[in-house]
């Protein structure tokens, strides 16, 4: 038993040769997980060990809707285990007959958009096919599985003989199956691969190994799809390019390329589908369709056209043999319908005798097919069920049974009817009838059909052959004959109606010759191929001659849609010619864009309308689309805004979704803006209206273009002059000394410049110098060797003191109570207070004059200061040398300090 510690194992999921997988719970997080146990023997190898380890974690940073999600990984005991996203649904080779078209190409596009993820993300899946792709029950999204975890390193998986080439084979690119490095476009062409599976109903490159099939993907041309679908080929064609570097460079260029392909063009090919379809039935009953031995056979929806034929690929019985088998088991007719007497009696035994023998026959039929390998068992089923209808027509011939019931007998031939009513049939009715195996017809009926053996042994022709074998070998003749013919029909189209008629031949004698349908299917196919590979060359008279070879050999070719698609593209392509002549002859003109309706953009968009993947139109409006950005481009960067914005209408009209156009109409209309704001500006800063009213400045609009153009110089130039011609403003204020002025001028500079450092700087500064002029202050204060009652004269730096020293001062904002200043004069470096006293100031404003004496000594001479306190504070201080008289007699009294006393 598996034990994973934080996990609880619910049921088993799917077991492979690799791995297996588990439903299970992640209990830390309640949730339901796809647990992957990988196999003891890869696990066993430390080289892959580490190598899951780190694939598994590189994986799980794949975050994407169409990706898988790895939660968790590691090892327990033996057991290496991946914990991944659990996604409910069927596997895309489950589902796909299911998926109508549109359903299809939108698997398609998830996968791409999933393998453009990864690749940005450096990741490489390998292995992208059906099988690694689920579709999710809840929401219908395709999801990519298996990302890079779990390799195959054998043979028989995948690798090469050179031994590096992994992955499935019939999904395999070109260098993958060479054993090449591959990158993420090797993912793409898998995809593409995968895209004509869906599309056809077969990969496209087939054979008996898988060297043979990587040798085809290597070396044979891309396959065509069918007519109805040729509006992918160019898709497949560049999905399918053997060189790395001519595919689609990302899943993203894949799906923009699957998006031109609307919805409702895609409606429309599924109906194409189902016309094509009924179309071929009806014809194939057309010898007789109103017999009524004849069942035509029924029309499918179109989801069951599009899984029609990769039913009959997977091995399963055709699709009209199970409808027929089914018809006639519904037809048996009730007990009581049956009589014993009489030739009336002879008929209604009938249906009672071929119902026993196809009972028998299908339930032998079942048990034979069982005992073969798969490949054989459609074939087999084929054969037996042709040669068991041909018996019980020859039972029925030969026990005398005219008129068989029409319900049982819906597959037979309408020769088998007697031509004439109430009589037997003749043996030369007989020509649609194939020899049965008297053994096979046995087996398949029982004893049911053992008094009939004499008949049969009693109807020879001349011969020595019965009517019955004879025809098969004509027939078998006939289909030789035709095959070899087919074979060369591409060579000789001229012999398609002799083959056409062949085929034709042998439905009118059973309408339900399997061989002959298919033939002239295939003859259809032949003159629709060349008449496709005609048009890609753009050879008219070539496709012409195909469609004329056609119409001689089908009589309703005419009629037929396939050819009357191709007719209307031979047209429509001859028509794309003629418009590139014109618009080549409009370049050399330079007749770009005008005039209209005889311009080369209007002549290019044409073709594009009809041919929307014409290479040479698409490649004609990316250069006029060029031409006119680069000139949109020039006359804008010498100011001719009307004329660049004309080229770049212009160029829009060509390429309406161009990056670099949006960008560019993006860059124009910002510039239309700004130079209207730019005008606005400057109209409202000549009317004054720099700041004000709101809405209508200049500053708001010189700000409305820094928000389209940050960058803007003229506008950030522009800006700042009004911030300087602001901060002027107040600087004149402050230097007024008018700071409630220049208060009020500040608040209003902040509103509009809320960041200004410089405002902010004077802001602080107005502040201080409010404060400052509120506070008790001292102006000038001076000192001198002698009294004086003036304090305009400077104070002297030197004074020749031989007493006191005299001092005076102006004050202010001492309010009117008395004011205790204290004086203090200080001596020398470091300073040492020599003198201090009280100065009493009575008055709220004015001059103080006072003086201090001398100590016993006198002032020495020396450097001084005087300083004036008022609290804790000090008011003004000065500075003055002491140089008495006789040390320096050049310093004597100055002359400019008063004489008055104090």
């Amino acid at each position: 038993m598996i034990d994973i510690p934080g996990y609880k194992i619910v049921r088993a999921l799917g077991k492979g040769g690799m791995a297996e997988v588990y439903l299970a719970i992640q209990q830390s997080f309640e949730r339901e997980v796809a647990l992957k146990i990988l196999a003891p023997h890869l696990a066993g190898d430390t080289n892959f060990s580490e190598r899951f380890l780190r694939e598994a974690k590189i994986v799980s940073r794949l975050v994407h809707p169409n990706i898988v999600s790895v939660f968790d990984v590691g090892i327990e005991g033996e057991h290496h285990f991946l914990s991944m996203e659990y996604i409910p649904g069927l596997d895309l080779k489950q589902a796909r007959l299911d998926l109508s078209l549109s359903q299809r190409v939108a698997v398609v596009k998830d996968i791409a958009k999933a393998l453009h993820f990864a690749g940005k993300k450096g990741v490489v899946h390998r292995d992208v096919k059906p099988e690694n792709i689920m579709l999710h029950a809840d929401d219908g999204r395709a999801v990519l599985m298996d990302f890079g975890i779990a390799r195959p390193s054998d043979v028989n998986t995948g690798m090469t003989q050179t031994g590096t080439a992994i992955g499935t084979p019939h999904y395999m690119s070109p260098e993958q199956a060479r054993g090449h490095d591959v990158d993420p476009r090797s993912d793409l062409y898998s995809l593409g691969v995968v895209l004509f599976l869906l599309l056809a109903g077969h990969v496209p490159f087939d054979a008996d190994s898988a060297v043979a099939v990587g040798i085809k993907h290597v070396a044979e041309p891309i396959p065509l799809l069918p007519s109805h679908l040729q509006i992918f080929q160019s898709i497949i064609n560049k999905a399918l390019s053997k060189e790395p570097q001519h595919r689609y460079q990302s899943g993203n260029e894949l799906v923009a390329e699957l998006d031109t392909i609307s919805v409702a063009e895609l409606r429309e090919l599924e109906e194409i589908a189902v016309q094509v379809l009924a179309q071929q039935q009806v014809q194939a009953a057309a010898v007789d369709s109103e017999a009524p031995t004849v069942v035509g056979v029924p029309v499918e929806s179109s989801q069951a056209v599009f899984s029609a034929d990769n039913r009959v690929a997977q091995g399963n019985a055709p699709l009209n043999q199970e409808l027929e088998v089914k018809v006639i088991a519904d037809s048996l007719p009730e007990e009581e319908e049956f009589e014993s007497t009489s030739e009336a009696g002879r008929s209604s035994l009938w249906p009672w005798v071929a119902g026993l023998m196809l009972a028998g026959g299908i339930g032998y039929l079942v048990y034979f097919q069982q005992q073969l390998p798969v490949q054989e068992r459609t074939q087999v089923v084929d054969a037996i069920f042709e040669r068991a209808i041909q018996g019980v027509e020859r039972v029925a011939q030969n026990m005398g049974l005219q008129d068989p019931s029409p319900a049982v007998l819906s597959d037979a031939s309408p020769s088998a009817q007697s031509s004439v009513p109430g009589q037997p049939l003749a043996e030369n009715e007989l020509s649609g009838s194939v020899a049965p195996d008297l053994e096979v017809v046995k087996s398949l009926s029982g004893e049911a059909i053992d008094s009939a053996e004499n008949h049969l042994d009693s109807s020879q022709a001349p011969s020595g052959k019965n009517t019955a074998e004879l025809f098969q070998l004509q027939r078998s003749e006939q289909l030789t004959k035709a095959s070899n013919l087919l074979q060369t029909l591409p060579e000789n189209l001229a012999q398609g109606a002799q083959v056409a008629d062949i085929y034709r031949g042998l439905l009118g004698k059973n309408p339900t010759d399997i061989e002959a349908r298919q033939g002239l299917k295939q003859v259809r196919d032949v003159y629709e191929d060349q008449a496709q590979r005609a048009l890609a060359k753009r050879d008219y008279e070539t496709a012409k001659q195909v469609l004329l070879q056609a119409n001689s050999a089908f009589a309703l070719a005419g009629k037929d849609s396939r050819f009357e698609k191709i007719r209307k593209q031979l047209q429509q392509q001859q028509q794309s010619d003629e418009w590139l002549a014109d618009a080549q002859r409009y370049i050399a003109a330079n007749a770009l864009t005008k005039p209209e309706g005889a311009n080369a953009l209007e002549s290019y968009q044409r073709i594009l309308e009809v041919e929307p993947d014409h290479l040479e139109a698409k490649q004609g409006v990316a250069v006029i689309a060029k031409r006119l950005l680069s000139s949109a481009r020039r006359r804008a960067d010498q100011g001719e805004w009307q004329r660049a914005n004309q080229s770049l209408r212009s160029a829009l009209r060509a390429a309406p979704n161009d990056p670099q156009l949006i960008k560019l109409q993006e860059s124009f209309e910002r510039q239309r803006e700004i130079r209207k704001l730019a005008a606005a500006a400057k109209r409202q800063n000549r009317q004054g209206n720099l700041f004000s009213p709101a809405g209508a400045n200049s500053l708001q609009s010189l700000r409305k273009i820094i928000t389209l153009d940050a960058t803007n110089a003229l506008a950030l130039k522009a800006i700042a002059t009004l911030e300087d011609g602001l901060v002027s403003a107040v600087e004149t204020k402050i230097q007024q000394g008018a700071w409630d002025d220049a208060r009020a001028e500040i608040a209003r500079a902040l509103s509009y410049f809320p960041n200004s450092g410089e405002l902010q700087q004077l802001k602080a500064i107005n502040e201080q110098a409010i404060w400052d002029a509120s506070q008790p202050r001292v102006d000038r204060l001076r000192a001198s060797h002698q009294a004086f009652d003036q304090l305009s004269p400077p104070q002297l730096t030197r004074l020749p003191i031989t007493g006191s020293i005299h001092v005076g001062f102006d004050f202010d904002n001492f309010g009117v109570e008395t004011t205790v200043l204290t004086a203090r004069l200080h001596e020398g470096k470091p300073a040492i207070e020599v003198a201090q006293i009280p100065v009493i100031v009575t008055r709220g404003r004015g001059q103080q004059y006072f003086y201090l004496q001398p100590p016993l000594q006198g002032f020495a001479n020396g450097l001084y200061r005087l300083e004036l306190w008022r609290e804790q504070r000090v008011l003004a201080h000065v500075d003055f040398e002491i140089l008495r008289p006789l040390d320096d007699p050049e310093n004597t009294p100055a002359t400019n300090l008063p004489s008055n006393p104090l």
